[in-house]
């Protein structure tokens, strides 16, 4: 009665088939629903971002500086080098590398770091080893558009665990390096040592808990320790910060001075 073929398609076979199939098809959505659900509830963030260029690309030079932290700030001309012994990894657990210094990770480092247990700080060679990197670390130079040493124009060791270290066992009458492992471990918790009260400071080497720049743990294998040396302070300069060629031989001057202490290590 005035109806095309569409029209009676639906009025005489899929509507009265919509009808009779209509509980068989809610449960089937509903199923298909909870699958998307549960699906959705094992989503986790990416810990890898898919790399489209190579390292060596200028552009992810740049970005790779950034996201490592090479530029301290916005308008800040200066960066700061770190140098790491102890830690073999870290483990993030729920969190991602790029939550790091977020309110996720409380503005901090994410995860837990794992000892290295192949790092003993008690081995004369290595006290001899960490001393000699932290001076080294401040005659590093990269090469700017005037020639060596101008992208880098003022380098600082800020601070040195095995330097202060090294001081505070020659003020107490123990020869550096620290031959008897016992008498090191003995000497190093001294220096590091927590405040008793109110009035005690703590050891002299206390702001280096305080920083949380290192850790020592004791296990049944022994003496475990990691710690952090804040190595140089680098001024760049302002008028050439934003260049990428100017900041590549920074990186490579700060990349070559971690294989020579890595080829060094006893």
């Amino acid at each position: 009665t005035g109806l095309n073929k569409t029209e009676r398609f639906f009025r005489d076979l899929y509507a009265p088939w919509i009808i009779r199939m209509r509980f068989p098809a809610l449960a089937f959505i509903g199923v298909l629903v909870g699958v998307m659900v549960y699906f959705t509830t094992q989503l986790v963030p990416a810990r890898e971002a898919p790399n489209v260029l190579p390292d060596s690309h200028p552009v992810m030079i740049a970005l790779n500086s950034m996201r490592d932290g090479w530029m301290e700030g916005e308008s800040e001309d200066r960066s700061q080098l770190w140098l790491v012994w102890g830690i073999k990894a870290n483990d993030y657990g729920t969190h991602t590398k790029y939550e790091f210094e977020t309110e996720a990770c409380h503005e901090g480092p994410c995860g837990e770091a794992v000892f290295d247990e192949t790092f003993d700080p008690s081995e004369r060679a290595m006290q001899e080893h960490l001393i000699d990197a932290c001076e080294r670390a401040a005659e590093i130079k990269a090469t700017g558009p005037g020639g060596e040493g101008d992208f880098v124009y003022d380098e600082e060791v800020a601070s040195c665990l095995m330097r202060d270290f090294r001081r505070f066992v020659e003020s107490r009458g123990i020869e550096f390096p620290v031959e008897d492992s016992t008498v090191f471990w003995k000497e190093m918790r001294a220096f590091l040592r927590e405040p008793e009260d109110a009035d005690d400071t703590g050891g002299e080497g206390y702001a280096f808990v305080q920083r949380e720049m290192v850790r020592i743990d004791h296990d049944d294998d022994g003496e475990r320790m990691y710690f952090l040396v804040h190595a140089v302070t680098i001024d760049f300069n302002p008028t050439l910060f934003y260049s990428i060629p100017v900041i590549t031989p920074g990186h490579a001057a700060a990349y070559a001075f971690e294989e020579e202490q890595n080829a060094k290590r006893p």
